[in-house]
């Protein structure tokens, strides 16, 4: 800096510092007029202070100021309502400090509303040098941005080098210089200094400040190019009237998905702005397709016959292990049945059956849905695995369920029971291969009802095992549809014709005579395990077809392939001969006209 500057710099400081005494004159004079900010009228603040300068050195009698500051809740730092206090010295109530003996001292500031959140400020009071010969301020020079800080150091001279310390008056431009030397840089641009003086106002040092524009941001990247829409499910089958919901997404160029905005348009039936497809009433193949500007997916619908119902014009009705040519036939009048899948005859039994135009439903070999533990997630998958793909089936209604677990009391599951968990998860692994499968399980809804929700299985099985054992039959059907309905679970709901019979017992319904015709059981009798009369058959059957909400009637079981090594002779041809009793076939018969006529329930109901 050269002595020219400099001079120019101390005569411009002593004209303006000449009339210092005189200003501080007028401010003490007028000091019954300052007070402390009244603090209702300042921002609301946190309780923490903060006192500025931290650190200064001054002279004896010098007067320096000090700051209070807080934040408010949104973070805004602005001044703080405080109590000025220090450990010697004089300190005013608006923060001027000055001590006329040497010495360090504590200048302390106390918030007005939380008083025990305080801050300090630490002063080193020295004696005047009059001899002081010049100052020199470090950094001499600094660069900064808009807003940000730089503390200025500033060391005494005497005229033979000696350092000495001492107190000065700091003054700035471009922004804004603290009584110990902090300068805050301000919001614009330019070559700025800051200036040091002593209290005589005899010898002053200027330092330079360089203020640089704030960096622009980096321009935003151009937005991606968008290369594609999908829309998802790829395909769906419905039945009729039935609402699938359908979302399409982006992807850009290099492959990242992005949300896209689109229009839905559909054939075959109806599609909102947001995508949920509704299906119309005939049957078919359609599309629903997602433009976005030039680009545009397409998803192909499906409509069948409801999933689930059976065939049309009439309620699925049939038995277990009803013989495939039996369905539809002249003699009986099942036309659907339950049967075991056995992988390597699947599809040809599916075929036979289409060709009957009868309905299924597939069960999962209990042998091989076990392990050495009970039921198994992995066994039922590696079953799976081994079937032909049935999606066709689906489709066209000839699959009408998936059947995971039998009996979920039963005892032979070895160690571990069927949880309800694993029941779901059994569920999951058939979604995972065929997600418009209907999935069931050989429960009653009541035996169900400990899980709080079902996300897998749809369908429960409520088996009637007679009056002696359940209540009433209209009884038993309201208490399991209201589980069902409560558990979001299509029902199948009908009766164990083999077993379930009141016998010559009082526990018959009026005018509804047992039989005493043994049942499956090993010593039948004394356990009451009977089959049922044909006049049971009729009225327990009447009043589970009149249950709307049932989806289906398929009993337990076909009696005359029914085989069982333990039981006698002349008690086994007894239960061979249920199914072709002559009362029991005419019985059938009203049932199988009822369902015919009865309207479609679909076993999904979610």
């Amino acid at each position: 800096m050269t002595y020219t500057f400099k001079l120019a710099r101390r005569l411009a400081v002593s004209r303006t510092l000449g009339m210092l005494p005189a200003l501080i004159l007028f401010a003490a004079c007028g000091a019954d007029d300052t007070t402390a900010p009244d603090p209702s009228t300042q921002p609301v603040t946190s309780g923490a202070v903060s006192v500025n300068p931290r650190k200064v050195t001054a002279e004896t009698n010098q007067l320096i100021r000090f700051l209070a500051t807080g934040r408010t809740i949104a973070g805004v730092r602005v001044p703080a309502p405080v109590i000025w206090t220090s450990t010697g010295g004089t300190i005013l109530p608006d923060g001027r400090f000055s001590a006329p003996v040497t010495g360090r001292y504590l200048v302390i500031g106390s918030n007005m509303r939380y008083r025990g959140r305080i801050d300090t400020a630490e002063v080193e009071v020295v004696r005047r040098q009059p001899e002081l010969h010049s100052l020199a301020i470090r950094p001499d020079t600094t660069m900064l941005t808009a807003g940000s800080s730089k503390t200025f150091v500033v060391t005494g001279f005497l005229k033979d080098g000696k350092v000495v310390p001492i107190g000065v008056n700091w003054s700035a431009t471009g922004g804004t210089v603290d009584a110990g030397g902090n300068y805050l840089a301000g919001d614009s641009a330019g070559t700025y200094h800051v200036i040091a003086a002593d209290t005589r106002l005899s010898v002053s040092d200027t330092a330079t400040v360089v203020i640089n524009a704030p960096e622009l941001p980096p321009a935003p990247a151009p937005a991606p190019q968008l290369d594609q829409v999908t829309l998802v499910p790829a395909s769906a089958t419905l039945a009729p009237s039935a609402t699938r919901q359908f979302s399409a997404f982006g992807r850009v160029q290099g492959g990242d998905s992005v949300a896209v905005d689109v229009v839905f348009t559909a054939t075959g039936g109806s599609v909102t702005p947001g995508g949920l497809f509704t299906a119309g009433s005939t049957a078919g193949s359609y599309r629903v397709i997602a433009t976005a500007d030039s680009l545009a997916d397409t998803s192909t619908v499906t409509v069948t016959v409801p999933l689930g119902s059976g065939p049309e014009g009439g309620l699925p009705f049939g038995a277990f292990h009803v013989p495939i040519d039996s369905l539809n036939g002249d003699g009986l009048a099942y036309n659907s049945a339950a049967i075991a899948a056995v992988p390597e005859n699947l599809s040809a039994t599916l075929q036979q059956l289409r060709a009957r135009n009868a309905r299924v439903v597939l069960a999962i070999r209990r042998s091989r849905t076990k392990d050495v533990n009970g039921l198994s997630v992995a066994a039922t998958r590696a079953e799976l695995a081994a079937w032909p793909d049935i999606s066709s089936y689906i489709a066209d209604g000839t699959v009408i369920g998936v059947y995971v677990s039998d009996d979920i009391l039963s005892t032979e599951w070895g160690p571990n029971p069927p949880y309800l968990s694993r029941i779901d998860s059994l569920a999951r692994e058939v979604k995972l291969r065929w997600p418009n499968a209907v999935t069931m399980v050989r429960a009653k809804p009541t035996e169900l009802s400990g899980r709080p929700q079902w996300q897998w299985l749809e369908t429960a099985w409520a088996q009637y095992r007679g009056p002696y054992r359940d209540p009433p039959p209209k009884q038993f059907a309201d208490r399991e549809v209201a589980s069902a309905k409560a558990q979001k679970l299509g029902l199948v709901l009908w009766f164990n014709a083999l077993d379930g019979g009141c016998g010559p017992t009082s526990a018959c319904l009026t005018g509804v005579p047992g039989t005493s015709i043994e049942g499956t059981f090993l010593n039948a009798t004394s356990v009451r395990r009977f089959q049922m009369s044909a006049a049971e058959v009729l009225n327990y059957g009447t009043a589970f077809l009149a249950e709307p909400y049932s989806c289906a009637g398929i009993a337990w079981q076909y009696s005359r392939i029914y085989e069982k090594a333990s039981l006698p002779p002349i008690q086994l041809a007894g239960i061979k001969a249920f199914d072709a009793r002559p009362d029991v076939r005419a019985a059938m018969s009203q049932l199988g006209q009822l369902a015919r006529e009865r309207s479609n329930t679909s076993c999904r109901q979610r």
